[in-house]
């Protein structure tokens, strides 16, 4: 029997390869932090990308600041976005990550899923958070790591209509001097692969782009 656990350990082992196949997807092999001064961006303009994988296909809109990095091949399943600073010392402002992992058909896993997200099952809870928390750090810059998470929550948009939940996170780092991140982060269930998607700023920046961001989870599409 495929258990939430088991299985999501297997989609995450899966991601796993991919970034250890794939070392440049990996944000923490070079970032070195962010500085704790630098200016403030206002986004302005979105525009659309699109993920298609042999797991399933997501879309949204980014700020144009936003540029995939390093050199995904067609068809890769995962994808990173970075706004990449002028400033040497700032190697990254922000951050756009986007998943697809395909699950057994006829699979129960999404209303495990949730009910473990949600439920009073604390072991339950731990592992399905401890699997999301992994994804999340796995993009983070260096010395990064998710500091606390606000709870998550059911979340549906035109192009998500069920099996989806979304919680903000903080992110911290263990050196003196850097700023906090904040993000958001949804998980969702397609017709063939759970996805994950990941937007994260300094959080200067988040709190001064609330509306946009809110367009970019409003903008996300996923194959239901």
């Amino acid at each position: 029997m495929w258990t939430v656990g088991l299985l999501a350990a297997v989609a995450l082992l899966a991601v796993g390869l991919y970034l250890h196949g794939h070392h440049h997807f990996n944000a923490n092999s070079t970032t070195s932090g962010i500085a704790a001064t630098q200016t403030i961006y206002h986004y302005q303009t979105l525009e659309s990308y699109k993920l298609v994988s042999g797991s399933g296909s997501m879309s949204f809109d980014k700020p144009a600041e936003f540029k995939v990095y390093g050199s995904p091949k067609a068809g890769d399943s995962q994808v990173l976005l970075i706004q990449m600073s002028s400033n040497r010392t700032v190697p990254d402002v922000g951050r756009i990550a986007a998943a697809a992992v395909k699950f057994p058909p006829a699979s129960a896993l999404p209303n495990n899923f949730g009910a473990s997200l949600t439920g009073t099952d604390k072991t339950k809870y731990d592992q399905a958070l401890k699997d999301l928390r992994d994804f999340i750090n796995g993009r983070l810059p260096f010395s990064y790591s998710v500091s606390s998470f606000s709870g998550f929550q059911s979340f549906s948009n035109p192009g998500v209509v069920a099996n989806a939940w979304q919680s903000g996170f903080t992110a911290s780092s263990n050196k003196n001097g850097l700023p906090k991140i904040s993000g958001e982060f949804i998980t969702a269930f397609g017709k063939q692969a759970q996805y994950y998607f990941m937007v994260d700023n300094v959080q200067a920046d988040w709190s001064a782009n609330q509306a946009q961001w809110q367009k970019v989870t409003d903008s996300l599409k996923i194959d239901q």
